[in-house]
């Protein structure tokens, strides 16, 4: 629909904009009670392809020979506001609403789990909200349950002050019965300069070699790449006992991907190889999990 108006808006397609100026996502594992069948998986999310009408659908569905990677998008709104040219004693303002446009897009990988069962790394998604992935998931793939699934506190302390213990920039932890260790304030052991955690001062040892004391966050940072960039980037993140890491992307500058969807591909792709760079197979707490999306 068009409206008649002096002020000019022209909207083109621009798939040179670099929709990754700086952008922060979480991704967190998931159990379900579906059987893992590639053939079946991709059939389904075939059905769940993002239409008009649709909050919510999937965009792209990529399969190899172990698993199955679909991005999803959001629909939402957009407000924007224009001007006309100088009249009298002002600028004319004038307010405008884009209609189903995609707010965010998510990505979830689609793997072989325990006991031959189909588990879903998602990644992104923060802003789009559980009900609509539960949604889709159940009416498409039959999914009635999906568990979230935490970190082993062992092994998650073990990769904080072995892995990353001269890169710390945070660290929360729970004193347990060693009551002295409750004021320590991380934030006074921090150096000025790169911002990292002293961890020679005396109270950080302590904490290290303390086995009673629980782990629950720390952040840290890697340095990768993509073969799609041109150059290594540090990428910070955080983990946390309940089985979340959250990473920090700064500006990315690709190489000439030659559309918006190629961008948003290349990116998750980015964010796997980080994902598989900091986790392993025994981080994953293999008795306890938390029931996040039961339904």
């Amino acid at each position: 629909m068009s409206y008649e108006t002096s002020i000019k808006l022209e909207i083109f397609p621009d798939d040179s904009y670099d929709v990754d100026n700086y952008r922060k996502i979480s991704v967190s594992k998931y159990e379900t009670d579906m059987n893992f069948d590639l053939d079946k998986i991709i059939n389904s999310l075939k059905y769940s392809f993002l239409k008009h009408g649709n909050d919510f659908g999937c965009i792209q569905i990529d399969k190899n020979e172990s698993s199955v990677n679909a991005m999803f998008g959001k629909v939402g709104d957009a407000h924007i506001r224009s001007f006309d040219e100088y009249s009298g004693e002002e600028v004319p303002l004038k307010h405008y609403k884009i209609k189903d446009i995609i707010k965010e897009t998510m990505h979830i990988d689609h793997v072989r789990g325990k006991e031959d069962k189909l588990e879903l790394i998602m990644y992104g998604g923060s802003n789009i909200g559980e009900g609509l992935i539960k949604s889709l998931y159940k009416k498409y793939l039959g999914i009635s349950m999906m568990k979230l699934v935490e970190f082993d506190e062992n092994t998650l302390r073990k990769l904080c002050f072995e892995k990353y213990l001269e890169i710390l920039y945070d660290l929360k932890f729970d004193p347990g019965v060693d009551k002295t260790f409750g004021d320590v304030r991380v934030a006074d052991y921090k150096s000025q300069i790169n911002q990292t955690i002293n961890y020679k001062a005396t109270k950080i040892q302590e904490i290290i070699s303390n086995k009673n004391i629980k782990i629950q966050k720390f952040k840290s940072k890697i340095t990768k790449t993509h073969e799609s960039l041109n150059k290594s980037y540090d990428i910070k993140f955080v983990m946390d006992i309940e089985g979340n890491i959250t990473l920090e992307f700064p500006q990315l500058k690709w190489n000439e991907p030659n559309d918006s969807i190629d961008v948003e591909r290349n990116f998750y792709n980015f964010a796997r190889t980080v994902y598989n760079e900091i986790v392993s197979v025994d981080l994953f707490l293999q008795k306890k999990q938390t029931d996040v999306l039961t339904f």
